[in-house]
């Protein structure tokens, strides 16, 4: 079986005549909608008149949909690939002409005075479903600027940050280092590869791919700090043009969370900030760290287990534990296995890290990885896995409702972690449990202290970003600072890296800022939710499942409330992290064992 993903549901090639129809129809669609929409400013708004416009809407966006999706995860496998570039160039200009109707049927929205009475008397089901879609976008209607400017703001952002972000994923993915080995003789690798050997069991590997990365990254920073720098200073410019308060007051309000569960979120985090700490530090002392963990070691494996992973024996793995939780989980891994929905190992011209991408036109999704065989990497297949699962239970739903903000789009995949972690722990000895223990415990320390110290450079970078372009300089000594922040005297202060604002993608999107936090609201989010099915049992399933398909349709308090849970207290997320705390403390005591 074939270790790379197929897009032959959605074409066969860029030649493929579908694909040529689909392109020639969205041209033809959307100078259509254009038109009509012009009906959602003049005069009354009929519903039936927004009825047939959404509808038509719809059929355009999925049309686009998968020819974007088949361009960029083309381009994810194979950064070279011309064909796809310059499809989504296209793409991306009839997109940026398509804003015109989203900004009328923002307008349209916000004008309606008593928008619920208005859908009840509609007399329309399909308007009536669609009522927090439509009530977001009628408050995002007051930080509009007029419609000619929204319109040059998006054809801007073709060759603006746009164009940035394609630059960083073009150097960061076909930068090669030169790592040594244990006899001394080099290898040319891609930087993915380089940074998958952070997992090997050997500590002079790892110590000599550390050594090798940043030796190569120098050949790429100014031009990635360019990038960087340009991306942020467009986010700050449009974030004062539309009158928010700042670039997380505009994240919080896309990410449908307050800042009162954002502040007891990271009040929570730095509360346990020193307890969480020992997990870096008794893992320290087993790897024979004197002055705090080296960063080289963050993703060392500790222990041993029985089993040897292959994507196969993987993949058995996760199957066969999924299937313990919800048979109808597992069912869906082993169909996106058999169906060649993963691309696995690193390769020269793929991008590096991890992602799931639905392809929700065609009820599928594709999952990207850069497997080397760690017990992380298979963490890592049950983490996207449950993006998938997440997808199919979104299935059901109208392309308007199917719109997950960052934190919840989170919590099923963390789910899944937690799912075959568990079970997995349930069956092993305590040698195994503790290799399977500190892979969890690895997770759960990014997601929650380098997430934290990602959220501190973030927050950090566009206060400085408003004064002046920082330097690559800068932006080491910034990301340095921050790691202290989070990790104090867990990590070595000689061997940090001064380059993480380089290698993570999540800071080069205009269009998505602050993709830090949302990583610890999942987490903690779904230990809270795990906790309830392992009070409830099997019973919990209809109501999580229930959660994770209407988790477009509300905000993240009124989510989190339909299954009791109250996040906008400290007190939640303190809980949550007891569950974290009280594995650090059975691995220090299996530790101690050593």
């Amino acid at each position: 079986m074939s270790h790379n993903w197929s897009l032959d549901a959605l074409y066969l090639s860029f030649d493929d005549p579908n694909l040529q129809t689909d392109y020639q129809a969205c041209l033809t669609e959307a100078q259509t909608l254009i038109q009509e929409s012009q009906t959602l400013i003049d005069g009354l708004l009929e519903p039936k008149n927004l009825e047939t416009l959404l509808r038509a809407s719809e059929a355009l966006y999925l049309k686009l949909w998968k020819l974007s999706a088949f361009a960029s995860l083309t381009l994810s496998a194979d950064t070279s690939c011309e064909p796809a570039l310059a499809l989504e160039e296209k793409l991306r200009k009839l997109q940026a002409e398509l804003t015109v109707f989203d900004v009328r049927l923002k307008r349209a929205a916000g004008r309606i005075e008593d928008l619920d009475q208005w859908l009840q008397d509609s007399g329309s089901d399909y308007l009536k479903d669609l009522e927090f879609a439509l009530e977001e976008r009628a408050e995002a209607a007051h930080h509009l600027l007029g419609d000619e400017e929204e319109i040059l703001i998006a054809k801007l952002r073709i060759t603006g940050s746009d164009a940035w972000e394609t630059l960083h994923a073009k150097l960061t993915s076909t930068l090669m280092a030169t790592v040594s080995d244990a006899q001394g003789q080099m290898t040319e690798m891609p930087l993915s590869a380089v940074r998958a050997l952070a997992y090997d069991p050997d500590p002079e590997v790892r110590r000599q791919a550390y050594l090798a990365e940043l030796a190569a990254l120098p050949k790429i920073d100014d031009s990635i700090a360019a990038s960087l720098n340009a991306i942020k200073g467009e986010v700050l410019t449009l974030t004062e043009q539309r009158r928010y308060g700042s670039p997380l007051e505009a994240t919080l309000k896309e990410a449908r969370m307050s800042r009162k569960t954002l502040d007891a979120l990271i009040s929570a985090i730095e509360e346990k900030l020193p307890e969480l700490r020992d997990y870096y530090k008794a893992k320290a002392v087993l790897l024979g760290d004197q002055n705090g963990l080296k960063f080289h070691n963050l993703f060392a494996p500790v222990g041993t287990l029985s089993e040897a992973y292959t994507y196969e024996t993987a993949m058995d793995f996760v199957i066969r534990h999924f299937s313990t939780y919800n048979p109808e989980l597992g069912a869906f891994a082993a169909h996106a296995r058999d169906e060649q929905w993963i691309d696995v190992e690193p390769r020269a011209g793929k991008v590096g890290g991890a992602f799931c991408s639905s392809l929700y036109p065609v009820r599928q999704c594709r999952i990207l990885t850069n497997f080397q065989g760690s017990l992380g990497d298979v963490l890592t297949l049950a983490h996207e896995l449950g993006h998938g699962y997440h997808d199919y239970r979104l299935e059901s739903q109208k392309l308007f409702n199917i719109e997950v903000p960052m934190t919840l789009a989170e919590t099923a995949s963390t789910f899944c972690e937690t799912v075959i972690a568990d079970a997995a722990l349930a069956t092993l000895s305590d040698a195994e449990a503790m290799t399977v223990l500190e892979s969890s415990l690895q997770d759960a320390g990014q997601a929650i202290v380098d997430i934290y110290s990602r959220y501190l450079f973030e927050s950090r970078l566009f206060e400085l970003r408003t004064d002046h372009a920082l330097s690559v300089n800068e932006l080491k000594e910034e990301m340095l600072r921050a790691q202290e922040a989070a990790y104090g005297d867990a990590l070595d202060p000689e061997v940090r890296h001064p380059y993480m604002w380089l290698v993570k993608g999540h800071y080069y999107s205009a269009s998505v800022n602050f993709y830090n936090f949302p990583y610890a609201f999942g987490l903690l989010f779904a230990k809270g939710l795990y906790q309830l099915y392992r009070e409830e049992g099997t019973s919990f399933l209809p109501r999580y499942d229930q959660l994770l398909s209407e988790s477009g349709k509300a905000s993240v308090e009124s989510v989190c409330a339909s299954v009791g849970i109250d996040v906008t207290t400290k007190e939640f997320w303190l809980k949550s992290l007891e569950v974290i705390l009280g594995d650090i403390q059975r691995f220090k005591t299996l530790a101690k064992q050593k």
